[in-house]
C-alpha cells in the first residue's frame, strides 16, 4: 500500500473491528497500516473477509499479516507443484 491508500484503509479497518464490537484509536489504524504496508489493499480486504468468515474473534495485524504472507508464498514458490489434500495437508512435488 501507499500513503493513499491510508484512508481506505483507515475506513476498512475500522468498519471490520466495529463489527466485533470495538472501534480503534487513529494511532492504532497508523500502527496497522505501517505493518501491513507491503501488501495491496485488496490482498488486506481479502484477508480480513476471510476472517470475518472464518473466526469468531476479533481480527489481529498478526492474522492478516500470517494470511496474506500464506497467501503470498504459495505463488512464489518456484520449479514445484503445491497441493493441499484434507487427509495430508500440504504436499509438494
Amino acid at each position: 500500500m501507499t500513503k493513499k491508500d491510508l484512508i481506505q484503509f483507515s475506513a476498512l479497518w475500522s468498519s471490520v473491528l466495529e463489527n466485533y464490537g470495538s472501534a480503534p484509536s487513529d494511532t492504532a489504524v497508523q500502527i496497522a497500516f505501517q505493518a501491513l504496508a507491503q501488501f495491496s489493499l485488496s490482498e488486506i480486504q481479502a484477508a480480513l473477509m476471510n476472517h470475518i468468515q472464518t473466526s469468531e474473534f476479533r481480527p489481529t495485524v498478526k492474522d492478516v499479516f500470517k494470511f496474506c504472507s500464506d497467501e503470498k508464498g504459495k505463488f512464489q514458490v518456484s520449479g514445484l507443484n503445491v497441493f493441499e489434500t484434507e487427509r495430508f495437508g500440504t504436499v509438494w512435488g
